[in-house]
């Protein structure tokens, strides 16, 4: 379609022309394409504008009345409905088997009310026995609803003949074959003077587009993600690709797994009722607890909604259990409540549930309260009243908060809907808000550049600079609209024109519709057998060659041969390739630093260094980056003035960071606890309180730690949680032994001394101050303490403490007493300063020396980032096989 492009250049010298587009996916394409377009100095984008403008635009209807919109049609049907359920108006349509269940139709029926002004179109001698029943239905409704929009006033566009008002301009309508209700205005627009069109009717099919046949699903998705994935090794643009879909969204779950296992970033350009996303699934979950009367079973369903981020998942376990053996699992008739049952029974045994039964008191009273809204706005009010209850919604990922509150927005519609309609509420708000709900289209934004996936009808009319049209089969390519919705297939098959198939307009604009088109075909899929579509027939099929490189999925084989064979390009995962890349980067970097001297230019070591400061211009160093950098420079220059490092697979569910962040978490809360009694000491407090605080944390206070961070499966946590307990016993166990009698100074206490001259910030957080009367007592949390935290070997590889103290000096300018590690797994101290042990000259001895090493230490630093000597050739190499920056380094390069 090089031939649109050119049209469209030279229409954007014409200052009255305006071009329409058929849908705005083709309007956003084209858009950006053209921007491209180098030989352009400015494009007004406002003269590029979708169909449905055109129509607001151009199109003209009476002035006082309203446009309805699909709210509208559904609260009118819901009305009518509810009217059939108290008295049969509809003797055809709606059985009388049925009556009571009327409301189930209005999905069937909604499509009906735009289109039932051509119910005179209908002649009764080409239709079958029973029509004339079925139409007397068919134009109750009809009259029905022209009353009822006569008395809003509003208008059913398809209703009205609407008036043309082009403004003298000129507008240029593509591929006017693309749009469904072009019939209607056809002979409206083909009689003005300022219209014209861009039509497919000469355009013949491509020769140039691939057609491709394979077995099977999954051969057809792995080859066309290979031939994607290698494109973008190769640089092109992910919005230079565009897949086009023919299959609904379920049957695209296995592309996206499959992308994954490619490394092939796709984002899903199609709209979904929003009913289907997991966290809007709460409203039917609530609807089905309330109606099965709190059963154990609706509430395990809620509470298992892994979905939903709530606020205090203790509880909800708490009461599952509870319900659980008290057998809380289907109400009896003429029975009562059977919580209030269990709970009273609890009372009698004298069992402490308290504490739960107010939790399911506060739970089943705003869930009543929703349940038994009087109107849409009070729903939303009592609804957001339990979201804020019980769930937390910053916890939620961007898409499903998004989806919450597009779907909490729609209550805001039909409110707002019955308040200018004056309608009176028919049914319950909160059934009603669910029907709405599961035809409301919801469009996800993306988050990142990714390939666009888009369905077959809405990416016509678009030319990238390669398209995949996959899942392409006779059944699938049909584009069909019905000018009668009403009619089942055997009532319309006497009609001559009952439809309108353009079918063989996409498909000629489709083999157009890129500088590279691919079609693909699988014989057989998740719902059987296919057929090739009759007009690709007529080209040869090309089977997939499994010798092929780029359809092998062994990466490794492929990283081989990129080594081997220089230029061939080759599928790899992002680990693979950007282990290659970060090398390149590392070659590159050459030509700003002299070898000789060790030193980079001063222009890139100014750059570097202001990338690091922080607002206020101060660089922040802490021990961590001091090993970095005596360990190896090379490892300092990429972590800190790059943020690099090698990606790594997660390959447990709980990481020993995750453990430490947990153990941290509970330390730091047992000690708020204890200060929260206003005691210095924590011999002040008897073992028995010790014991108390420990286990309200683990029951109660853990469950703030759960909505901060993500946790692993119910049995891994429960695993871990179990673990902790363990680790909370010896913990204060130790600390009654060894350290009950310090005072509690401060936890997760966070330090800084602030070096002037060379706008340096010596940072550092320590987990627990304590003091004696000798002086303060250090100690820092480790999971696992090894022999490099001894600090009186001849190297000292272990600077974290030497920092805390040099902090601690600055701040409160006393002597150390104690200074060391709590290994939380083995529950044990061990201190490498102890003036109980050593003697407190002694101790302060090795303080000064620690100080001293440190101090020049931290001069080499320093030194090395404002002199650019950061790639020396003297760096340590004896971690080497297990550095994390392996993949750049100079020195050694090894293949991950």
């Amino acid at each position: 379609m090089k031939d649109l492009e050119v049209y469209l250049l030279k229409l954007i010298n014409e200052s009255d022309s305006m071009a329409v587009f058929p849908s705005e996916v083709a309007l956003q394409f084209w858009q950006r394409q053209l921007i491209k377009n180098k030989d352009l100095k400015a494009i007004a984008l406002d003269r590029f504008i979708s169909w449905d403008r055109f129509k607001s635009m151009c199109l003209g209807y009476p002035e006082k009345l309203k446009r309805v919109n699909q709210v509208v049609r559904f609260l009118f049907l819901i009305h009518l409905l509810d009217e059939n359920k108290n008295k049969a108006v509809f003797k055809s349509i709606i059985p009388e088997v049925f009556r009571e269940s009327s409301l189930l139709f209005y999905k069937s029926f909604l499509p009906y009310l735009p289109m039932l002004n051509r119910l005179d179109e209908i002649n009764v001698q080409d239709t079958i026995e029973g029509w004339l029943t079925k139409k007397s239905d068919l134009e109750y409704m009809f009259m029905r609803y022209e009353q009822f929009l006569k008395a809003k006033g509003l208008f059913e566009p398809n209703f009205i003949k609407s008036e043309l008002n082009t403004s003298k301009q000129n507008f240029k309508i593509i591929f006017p074959e693309l749009i469904d209700d072009f019939d209607r205005f056809e002979p409206l627009l083909k009689a003005s003077k300022d219209i014209d069109f861009y039509s497919c009717e000469k355009m013949l099919f491509s020769d140039k587009a691939e057609f491709t046949v394979y077995a099977n699903l999954e051969d057809e998705y792995d080859a066309v993600l290979i031939k994607i994935g290698l494109l973008l090794d190769q640089g092109i643009d992910p919005w230079d690709i565009i897949i086009s879909a023919c299959g609904d969204s379920d049957s695209l779950v296995e592309l996206y797994a499959r992308a994954k296992r490619y490394d092939v970033p796709l984002f899903l350009h199609q709209g979904i009722t929003v009913s289907r996303f997991q966290c809007v699934k709460l409203f039917s979950q609530l609807q089905n607890v309330y109606s099965s009367q709190f059963s154990y079973d609706s509430l395990e369903e809620l509470f298992q909604n892994r979905s939903l981020p709530w606020k205090n998942e203790f509880l909800n376990n708490q009461l599952l259990k509870f319900g659980r053996e008290s057998k809380c699992y289907i109400q009896e008739k003429n029975q009562d409540n059977m919580w209030d049952t269990a709970f009273r029974k609890a009372e009698i045994q004298k069992k402490n549930l308290g504490y739960l039964i107010e939790f399911f008191g506060v739970f089943s009273k705003l869930l009543k309260a929703i349940v038994n809204s009087k109107s849409f706005a009070e729903l939303k009010d009592k609804l957001m009243l339990w979201v804020q209850r019980f769930l937390d919604t910053t916890a939620w990922n961007d898409q499903a908060l998004r989806t919450f509150q597009f779907s909490v927005k729609a209550l805001d519609e039909l409110q707002d809907a019955c308040d200018e309609l004056n309608l009176p509420l028919r049914g319950n708000p909160l059934s009603l808000w669910q029907k709405y709900l599961e035809d409301k289209i919801y469009v996800e934004r993306p988050d990142k550049l990714a390939v666009p996936v888009y369905s077959y009808r809405v990416s016509a009319g678009i030319i990238p600079a390669f398209h995949f049209i996959i899942q392409t089969s006779q059944k699938r390519l049909q584009i069909v609209e019905k000018k009668y919705p009403y009619l089942n297939s055997h009532e319309e098959k006497n009609l001559s024109n009952y439809q309108n198939d353009m079918s063989a307009d996409f498909l000629k604009i489709y083999s157009h519709s890129g500088r590279n088109v691919f079609f693909s075909f699988s014989e057989s899929d998740y719902n059987g057998t296919n057929l090739i579509p009759a007009k690709l027939m007529e080209k040869p099929g090309q089977s997939k060659n499994e010798n092929d490189i780029t359809a092998s999925e062994n990466l490794f084989v492929q990283e081989n041969l990129a080594w081997k064979e220089k230029g061939r390009i080759k599928r790899l995962h992002s680990l693979q390739a950007d282990s290659i890349e970060r090398y390149k980067l590392t070659l590159e970097l050459k030509s700003e630093y002299n070898e000789s001297s060790g030193v980079f230019s001063p222009e890139l070591t100014a750059q570097l260094i202001e990338t690091v400061r922080d607002k206020e211009g101060w660089l922040r160093l802490s021990h961590s980056q001091l090993e970095n950098f005596l360990n190896c420079p090379i490892q300092f220059f990429w972590s800190y003035f790059f943020g690099l490092s090698e990606q790594e697979r997660d390959t447990q569910f709980f990481s020993p960071m995750e453990e430490g962040n947990l153990a941290h978490f509970l330390f730091h809360v047992f000690y708020q606890e204890v200060k929260a009694r206003n005691v210095t000491k924590l011999s002040d407090l008897g073992m028995d309180e010790v014991e108390a605080i420990i286990n309200k944390i683990l029951e109660y206070d853990l469950c703030s730690y759960q909505d901060k961070f993500p946790i692993p499966p119910r049995i891994v946590w429960n695993f871990y949680h179990k673990n902790l307990k363990t680790q909370a016993q010896q913990f204060i166990e130790n600390e009654m032994a060894v350290l009950g009698h310090a005072s509690i100074i401060d936890t997760e206490l966070r330090l800084e001394e602030r070096l002037e001259s060379d706008k340096i910030k010596i940072i550092g957080k320590i987990d627990r101050l304590s003091q004696v009367p000798e002086g303060l007592v250090l100690i820092d949390y480790k999971r696992k303490v090894g022999v490099k935290k001894n600090l009186f070997d001849e190297n000292v590889n272990s600077y974290q403490l030497p920092f805390y103290l040099r902090l601690l000096r600055a701040k409160y300018n006393k002597g150390i007493s104690k200074a060391g590690y709590y290994d939380f797994t083995k529950g044990k101290y061990s201190f490498v300063l102890d003036s109980e042990k050593d003697g407190f000259e002694q101790t302060d001895q090795s303080v000064n020396r620690l100080l001293a090493d440190l101090e020049e230490k931290l001069g080499l630093l320093i030194h090395a980032i404002k002199s650019g000597r950061l790639l020396v050739q003297d760096y340590g190499n004896q971690n080497c096989e297990y550095c994390n920056y392996r993949g750049l380094c100079r020195r050694k390069f090894v293949l991950r």
